[in-house]
C-alpha cells in the first residue's frame, strides 16, 4: 500500500502459508491487482498462473479462466471454465456475452440461487447488461437491482461495480438522474476503498452521466479525470472510451482544440486494444467537427473509413449508417443517403439509434424538398427522445425546428427553438463564462438562437412594424387579467424586436428586483431572470438603456450580472406606470451584437406606452372585481346571519309557544336575554328585569309567566311608582272594611288575587323602605294579613320585578334593602336600550306598522330606515312605537325622511321621553346625535366626519362602537 506491492505480495505469501490456507486466495488477490494496476499487470497475472499450479479442483479452474479471459485468451478462458462447474458460471457468461450475443449470455447464466454472493453479483451483472441488449428493460432493472443487495455482502470494490452497473442499466432507461446518482456513489465508494480501476472506470461513467443531464462543464471535469486516472494505470482500451466521450463532450461544448486532442489520441489507443466500437464511435465525432467546419468531404471519407471496420455490434453500424445518410445528404447525394438508410433500417436499435435514423431521414426529406415528410420524421425523433439524454433530446429539437420551419408550421417550430434554446441554457449555466462563449459559437446554439422564424414585423414592409404594433395592442387592451397581460407584453416585445429574451420587472415592497414575466417566443423561462444591474439602472433612472456590446459596454463595467450571462445586446424601457412602484422592460440577446437599431427601441418604447395603459386598466379591473367579490361575500355572509337569527328566533318561538309573540329579538342582546328567559321560566324562583324605561320589561315579565308552569294561574301586574304610598299597602296585600277611612268594603289584595301564578311589580325601585320590609316577610314565608284584619292568609305566587334603577348602588347607597333584593334577583335578566340594538328597529318598525296600520300596505324608504337605525332612542321602544304612530298620521304609501320627528332627523332636541336628570342617557343622546350629523353631512366619510367632531378616526369609531352608530 504504501508503494512496494511486490513486498506486500511476499508477506500476504507467508500469511497464508503459516495459517494453512489454499493458495489459490492468493492467485485470486493476484488477479485482483491486475486488474487495478496494469502497469504490473503481466507480472501479475504470471504469479497467478504460477500459483495456480499446484491447486487442483473447480476453484482453481474458475481462477484459470478468469486469467486467460484477462489474457484475451478465449479459447483457454473457456476450456477451464468448463471444468470449474458452478464456479465457472461467471467466467462463462462473459464469455457468451463477448462472442456469442446476449441470448446466449442469459442461457450460460441461468437463474439459480447463485450462491455463494460474489458468484450472485457477478451473474446478475452478466444478466443485465445481456438484457439491457435485448431491450428487456424490466429484467435488466430487476437484475441490476438484486446484484446490488448482494453486493452489499461484500466489499467496497463489489458495492461499486454493482452500482455502476445499476447505474448504466438506468441510463438505458432514460432515467438520468437516478443513473448519476449511482455513478456518483459507486465512484465514492470505489475512490475511497482504493480502487483505483473501478475509481476511474465509476469517474467515466460520473461524467457520462453528468452530460445526459446537460452539465456539460462538469461532465467535461469528470471525463478527463477519468482518462487521466486510467491513462495512468496504462489501461488504454479503457482510457480510449474515456477519450472518445471526452472528445463528445469537448465538441458539444465548442472546445474543438480538446475535442480533436482527445479524439486523436481515443482513435489510436481504441485500434492498439483491437476495440472497433471505439474507433468507430470516436470517428462518428471527427466526422461532426468536420461538418462543423465545412469540409464536407472529409466528413463523408472519415465516415466511410469507420463503417469499414468488422465486428462492429448493430447500435455502432446504426449510428455510422444515420451519419453517413445525413452527410450524403448535405453534398446533395440522395441516392447514397437513401442507400446509407435502407442498410440501417433494418437492424436492431437502442433509443439513441432510433433517434439517429429518424434524424437522418428529416435530414434527407429536407434535401429532396419535402418539408412536411421532414417535418413528420422530426417530430417522431422528439416522441423517441423523450426522458432521453440531453444531447438527444438537443439534436432531435433542433431539427424539428428547421424541418416545422421549413413546412410553415411556425408555432409548432417556435416551440421545438424553445425546447433548444432551454436545453443550451441549462447546459451554459454549467461553464465558465469563456465556456459559455465557445458554447455559443457553436452551430447547434447558432442555428437555435440565429435560425428562429423572424417576427411577423420582419416579414412586412417598411411599415410592418407600426402594423405589427397595432395588431399587438388590440390583443393587450383586450386582455383583462394582469399575470396573462404581462406575459403578451413580453411576447409582443420579444416579436417586435426579435429578441432572444424579454423580462417584464418591477420593485417589490421590499425593494427587491421582482420579475413579472419570463419570455421567449411564446414559451415560460422558469427561474430565469434578466441582469440585475440592467433593470436596476433603468427601474431607478426611468430612462431607456441601449447597448450595442453588453460586454465592452463602458456603462456595465461592474455589471457582474452582465457578464456572467454573457449578453451581447441588451435593450430596457421603463414603463411610464402611475403608482409608487416602476415597471420596466427589459429584452436581450446573448449572441448578436448590434441587435436593437434605432427603429425598433422607438417601437418598443411605443408598446411600453400601451402596455402602461393596458396595466393600469387591468389593474382597475382587478380592484373592481376584488371589491365585488368582497360585497358579494359580506352580502352572503349578511343574509347567512340573518337567516340564523331568523331560524333561531323561530326556534325559539317554537319552543317556548305564545310565550315570547310580540318580542322582537334579531339583535344578539335580545337572543342572550330571552335564552335566559326560555331557562328560567319553568322554575319558581323569583326573577328581576332591569333596562330603562320602554324596552320591554313587560312583555318579558308576560313572557316569564306564559312559559311557566303557572301559565294556567294569574298573571297580575302592578307599578308600584304609580300609586302612592299609602295605598300601596292596600294594593298589594288588601284590608277589611272599616280598617281605614274609605273602606266601605273588604277588598283582596293583588298577592291574593295572583295566588297560583304571577306577580309582576313594575318600577320596584320606587318602594318605600317600610314597604319593602313588609314585602320581605310575604315573600319568605308566603303569609300576608289584610289591612285591619287580625287573621293571615297564605298565598302561593311568584315575583316577578322589574326596574330602570340600579339596584345595586341603592343597596350600597341604603336605598333599598340588602336582603330583599337578593330574594328579588334570584335570577337577573338585563335588556339593552333599544339604542344597542339597531339590527331590532326594522323588524320593530313593521311589526308597528302592521299594529297600527293593517290595512295599509305602508313601507319606509331607506334613508327613512337609516335615520331611525341611527337615532339613540332615549324612550326606546315606546319612543319608537310613537315615532312610527305619528309618521303614519302624516305619511300617505311611504314613510319618508320629512316624515319623521326633527330630533329623529338629527335637526332638533333629542332628549324627548328622556329623564332630564338622566345624565349619561343625555350625554349618550347628545354624542350620538353630534355622530349621525357629521357623518350624513360628510357623505359618510368617517376621516372628515372626525375631523369636523375633533376627534381622531380612531377615536370616532369606538365612539360609534360604543353608542351603536351605525356605519354609512
Amino acid at each position: 500500500r504504501r508503494g512496494d506491492p511486490e513486498g506486500a505480495a511476499a508477506i500476504g505469501r507467508e500469511v497464508f502459508a503459516r495459517l494453512g490456507l489454499e493458495p489459490s486466495r492468493e492467485a485470486g488477490r493476484a488477479l485482483r491487482l491486475a486488474t487495478a494496476d496494469a502497469l504490473r499487470a503481466r507480472a501479475r497475472e504470471r504469479e497467478a498462473a504460477r500459483l495456480l499450479r499446484g491447486v487442483p479442483g473447480a476453484e482453481a479452474a474458475a481462477l484459470r479462466a478468469e486469467l486467460h479471459r484477462l489474457l484475451g485468451e478465449l479459447d483457454e478462458a473457456a476450456r477451464h471454465a468448463g471444468e470449474a462447474g458452478p464456479r465457472g458460471a461467471a467466467v462463462r457468461a462473459r464469455l457468451a456475452l463477448s462472442t456469442d450475443g446476449p441470448e446466449a449470455a442469459l442461457a450460460a447464466a441461468g437463474e439459480g440461487d447463485d450462491d455463494p454472493p460474489a458468484l450472485g453479483a457477478r451473474l446478475d451483472e452478466v444478466r443485465a447488461w445481456a438484457s439491457v441488449m435485448l431491450g428487456a428493460s424490466e429484467d435488466a432493472v430487476r437484475y441490476a437491482a438484486r446484484g446490488v443487495r448482494r453486493a452489499e455482502r461484500l466489499g467496497p470494490a463489489a458495492r461499486a461495480r454493482a452500482l455502476s452497473v445499476e447505474g448504466a442499466v438506468w441510463q438505458a432507461q432514460g432515467r438520468v438522474d437516478e443513473a448519476a446518482a449511482r455513478q456518483e456513489r459507486a465512484f465514492e465508494l470505489a475512490d475511497r476503498a482504493g480502487e483505483r480501476h473501478a475509481a476511474a472506470s465509476a469517474l467515466v461513467n460520473v461524467g457520462l452521466g453528468r452530460l445526459e443531464r446537460g452539465a456539460i462543464g462538469p461532465a467535461i471535469e469528470a471525463l478527463r479525470e477519468g482518462a487521466r486516472r486510467l491513462t495512468a494505470l496504462s489501461r488504454r482500451g479503457d482510457a480510449a472510451r474515456a477519450l472518445y466521450n471526452l472528445g463528445n463532450a469537448a465538441a458539444l461544448a465548442g472546445d474543438d482544440a480538446l475535442a480533436k486532442d482527445a479524439l486523436r489520441r481515443a482513435t489510436a489507443w481504441a485500434r492498439e486494444a483491437n476495440d472497433g466500437p471505439a474507433v468507430a464511435l470516436a470517428a462518428v465525432v471527427d466526422a461532426e467537427l468536420a461538418l462543423r467546419a465545412g469540409k464536407v468531404e472529409a466528413a463523408a471519407r472519415i465516415l466511410e473509413e469507420a463503417g469499414e471496420g468488422v465486428g462492429l455490434p448493430a447500435a455502432v453500424r446504426v449510428t455510422l449508417g444515420a451519419r453517413a445518410a445525413i452527410v450524403a445528404a448535405v453534398r446533395g447525394r440522395l441516392d447514397e443517403a437513401q442507400a446509407a438508410l435502407d442498410t440501417v433500417d433494418g437492424l436492431e436499435a437502442d433509443r439513441s439509434g432510433r433517434v439517429e435514423r429518424q434524424l437522418a431521414h428529416a435530414r434527407r426529406a429536407l434535401a429532396a424538398g419535402d418539408a412536411d415528410d421532414a417535418a413528420e420524421a422530426a417530430l417522431e425523433a422528439n416522441r423517441r427522445a423523450e426522458g432521453a439524454g440531453w444531447e438527444i433530446r438537443l439534436r432531435a429539437a433542433l431539427a424539428a425546428a428547421e424541418s416545422l420551419d421549413r413546412a410553415g408550421r411556425l408555432a409548432e417550430s417556435t416551440e421545438a427553438l424553445a425546447r433548444a434554446r432551454s436545453l443550451l441554457d441549462r447546459a451554459g449555466a454549467t461553464l465558465s463564462p469563456r465556456g459559455r462563449a465557445r458554447l455559443r459559437a457553436v452551430t447547434a446554439y447558432q442555428r437555435a438562437f440565429g435560425a428562429a422564424p423572424r417576427a411577423p414585423a420582419a416579414r412586412d414592409d417598411a411599415d410592418g412594424a407600426w402594423r405589427a404594433l397595432a395588431r399587438w395592442a388590440k390583443a393587450l387592451v383586450r386582455e383583462p387579467r394582469p399575470s396573462r397581460l404581462h406575459e403578451r407584453i413580453v411576447d409582443a416585445a420579444v416579436a417586435l424586436a426579435d429578441a432572444e429574451r424579454g423580462f417584464l420587472v418591477s420593485r417589490a415592497p421590499d425593494g427587491a428586483l421582482r420579475v413579472r414575466a419570463a419570455r421567449a417566443f411564446g414559451a415560460d423561462l422558469p427561474g430565469e431572470r434578466p441582469s440585475a444591474s440592467v433593470a436596476a439602472r433603468v427601474l431607478d433612472g426611468g430612462r431607456p438603456l441601449v447597448t450595442v456590446d453588453a460586454l465592452e459596454d463602458d456603462r456595465l463595467d461592474h455589471a457582474a450580472s452582465v457578464h456572467q450571462m454573457a449578453l451581447r445586446s441588451v435593450l430596457a424601457v421603463p414603463l411610464p406606470v402611475a403608482g409608487p412602484r416602476a415597471v420596466a422592460l427589459v429584452l436581450d440577446d446573448r449572441l448578436r451584437p448590434g441587435a436593437f437599431d434605432p427603429g425598433t427601441v422607438a417601437v418598443v418604447e411605443d408598446l411600453a406606452a400601451i402596455a402602461a395603459g393596458a396595466i393600469e386598466r387591468a389593474e382597475a379591473l382587478r380592484r373592481e372585481r376584488r371589491r365585488r367579490r368582497r360585497l358579494a361575500r359580506d352580502e352572503r355572509r349578511l343574509r347567512a346571519r340573518v337567516e340564523s337569527a331568523e331560524q333561531a328566533l323561530s326556534a325559539l318561538r317554537r319552543a317556548s309557544g305564545p310565550a315570547f309573540e310580540g318580542i322582537v329579538a334579531r339583535s344578539e342582546g335580545m337572543r342572550r336575554a330571552l335564552r335566559l328567559v326560555e331557562r328560567v321560566a319553568v322554575s319558581d324562583v323569583p326573577v328581576l328585569i332591569g333596562g330603562e324605561s320602554g324596552t320591554g320589561k313587560e312583555l318579558v315579565a308576560r313572557a316569564v309567566h306564559e312559559a311557566s308552569p303557572r301559565r294556567e294561574g294569574a298573571y297580575v301586574s302592578e307599578n308600584c311608582g304609580a300609586i302612592p304610598e299609602t295605598l300601596l299597602e292596600s294594593t298589594l296585600f288588601g284590608h277589611v272594611r272599616g280598617a281605614f277611612t274609605g273602606a266601605d268594603r273588604a277588598r283582596r289584595g293583588l298577592f291574593e288575587v295572583a295566588d297560583g301564578g304571577t306577580l309582576f311589580l313594575d318600577e320596584i325601585g320606587e318602594m318605600s323602605e317600610p314597604m319593602q320590609a313588609k314585602l320581605l316577610r310575604v315573600l319568605q314565608d308566603g303569609r300576608l294579613r289584610p289591612i285591619g284584619s287580625e287573621t293571615e292568609r297564605t298565598v302561593d305566587v311568584r315575583l316577578v320585578a322589574a326596574t330602570h334603577r340600579d339596584l345595586e348602588r341603592m343597596v350600597a347607597d341604603g336605598a333599598f334593602r340588602e336582603d330583599l333584593y337578593y330574594r328579588i334577583a334570584v335570577v337577573k335578566v338585563d335588556l339593552p336600550p333599544l339604542r344597542e340594538r339597531p339590527d331590532d328597529v326594522p323588524p320593530l318598525v313593521a311589526a308597528f306598522l302592521e299594529r297600527h296600520a293593517p290595512e295599509r300596505r305602508v313601507r319606509v324608504d331607506e334613508a327613512a330606515m337609516r335615520a331611525l337605525r341611527a337615532f339613540a332612542w332615549p324612550g326606546n321602544v315606546r319612543q319608537l312605537e310613537n315615532e312610527i304612530r305619528r309618521a303614519l298620521i302624516l305619511a300617505d304609501g311611504s314613510v319618508g325622511l320629512a316624515h319623521l320627528s326633527p330630533e329623529v332627523r338629527g335637526e332638533g332636541d333629542a332628549d324627548d321621553g328622556l329623564d332630564e336628570l338622566d345624565l349619561k342617557g343625555q350625554v349618550a343622546a347628545l354624542e350620538r346625535r353630534l355622530i349621525v350629523r357629521a357623518l350624513r353631512e360628510t357623505d359618510g366619510n368617517q376621516t372628515r366626519a372626525a375631523e369636523r367632531l375633533g376627534l381622531s378616526r380612531y377615536g370616532l369609531q369606538k365612539m360609534m362602537k360604543r353608542l351603536s352608530v351605525p356605519k354609512p
